[in-house]
């Protein structure tokens, strides 16, 4: 790649960089699930198949210096992955040549996925999109651009750098900038954006070695961290909005006000289930997610310990954090659920106890108004007349006679009364134990 870099001398005018410049866009995805890709960019880029290495296409085909060139192959290293890279070449002021090459890309992509059901699928931006194995797990574009070796690369950088980078380090043949992560969505927003600089002499090893090709320094952790994202971006998506804390507080709220009243209702039963439902249903993919994201993360510590540099450290950085909050996440949805249960099966004891309290309440009942209705039919006008002459009685000339009928009635009365207290006193005695 050779090109020209020039600065304007006057202070108030920008420099202006111009030169040999390079698009390279990768795309990451399932085993064999990029071929209608391949084909589309193909189409649109006029790409020939490239006789001597298999999977290629060049334009103008069969050049030693051609502008675009495509590869698909699966990373030795990720057998279960596959990969497309697409190399854009053009001359001339540098940001204007990004952004021209960008649009040619994007442009390919936006018209043929409306013609095309299935890379419409895989690079639809909505997060159910996902739900398919078709999905795209992310795509990075590196913007690069060589120069002569007497210029600064961090002080030319700065002049094409929009917005403030993320990470930045210096590799072997030249500097590599850190720019965007893919958390902004799915498909089409999942992109990764790096930008590269190197001196003229560097630029074949550097895009060689570090920048492009399956034996690229920066493929595998690049990938890795994608997948990583991809991970993230799930679980971002199941929490949106809040909606696992808003079902966790809406159940603990519910079961606080359900623990300190006896008072339960159908409505406090359905407001538990319309939250209980969510969370029961996402814990197993919440834990899938995890399980995923820690193995993205200890693979990505392999190649981080042999390349290791401030943008590895980075997204290193990233997915440790992601796999923590997952991991408090998942803790978070297990105590609620099991919170619940234990407020469940208090509910359900207190509800047994009082059911049966007020079960032996109506028994004691009816026993007794049994008993009570049965003593008239024990304690007869006879069996009262038999009792009296065992009661001593104070008699008087003036008193009628206590075996009389008006006397053996009252002596009854008495008698139904006092027996009736003490049956309701025995029963009472017996249910309080």
């Amino acid at each position: 790649m050779t090109g020209t870099f020039t600065q304007e001398q006057s202070a108030a005018t920008p420099p202006t960089i111009t030169g040999s410049v390079s698009l390279i866009v990768t795309f990451y995805g399932p085993l064999n699930q990029l071929n209608q890709l391949t084909s589309v960019l193909c189409r649109y880029f006029d790409l020939k198949p490239f006789a001597s290495i298999d999977k290629t296409w060049l334009y103008p085909a069969d050049s030693t210096l051609p502008e675009r060139v495509l590869q698909q192959f699966e990373p030795p290293a990720a057998r279960d992955t596959s990969v497309v890279q697409l190399l854009l070449n053009g001359e001339g002021e540098v940001k204007t040549v990004w952004n021209d090459l960008e649009e040619q890309v994007m442009k390919a992509l936006q018209e043929k996925m409306d013609e095309n059901a299935f890379l419409q699928d895989m690079l639809n931006t909505s997060p159910i999109a996902t739900s398919t194995n078709r999905s795209l797990w992310g795509y990075t574009q590196v913007k690069q651009v060589s120069i002569d070796s007497s210029y600064d690369i961090k002080k030319t950088a700065e002049k094409l750098l929009d917005t403030p980078h993320l990470a930045d380090d210096s590799l072997e043949f030249g500097h590599l900038w850190l720019v965007e992560t893919p958390t902004k969505g799915y498909g089409l927003q999942a992109k990764t954006e790096y930008v590269a600089f190197c001196t003229y002499e560097q630029n074949d090893d550097f895009m060689e070695k570090i920048l492009f090709g399956p034996h690229s320094l920066l493929l595998m952790p690049d990938l890795i961290a994608h997948k990583g994202y991809h991970q993230i971006r799930q679980y971002q998506f199941i929490h949106s909005g809040d909606s696992i804390k808003t079902h966790t507080n809406k159940i603990r709220n519910i079961i606080g006000q359900l623990l300190q009243t006896t008072n339960y209702t159908d409505e406090s039963t359905i407001e538990i289930a319309q939250s209980y439902d969510p969370l029961i249903e996402s814990l197993p993919y919440l834990e899938g997610l995890q399980i995923s994201l820690e193995r993205m993360l200890h693979n990505y510590t392999w190649w981080r310990e042999r390349f290791s540099n401030d943008i590895v450290e980075y997204h290193y950085s990233a997915l440790e954090t992601a796999s923590c909050e997952l991991e408090l996440l998942v803790t978070e949805v297990k105590g609620t659920l099991e919170v619940t249960h234990t407020a469940i099966e208090l509910r359900e004891d207190r509800h047994n106890k009082l059911h049966e309290l007020w079960r032996r309440r109506i028994e004691t009942l009816i026993i007794g108004i049994g008993l009570i209705l049965a003593i008239p039919q024990w304690i007869t006008l006879d069996v009262v007349g038999s009792l009296s002459c065992w009661v001593p009685v104070l008699i008087t000339s003036n008193q009628p006679d206590p075996c009389s009928t008006l006397s053996l009635f009252i002596w009854q009365c008495v008698l139904l009364v006092v027996v009736g207290l003490l049956v309701m006193l025995v029963l009472d005695r017996i249910r309080r134990r």
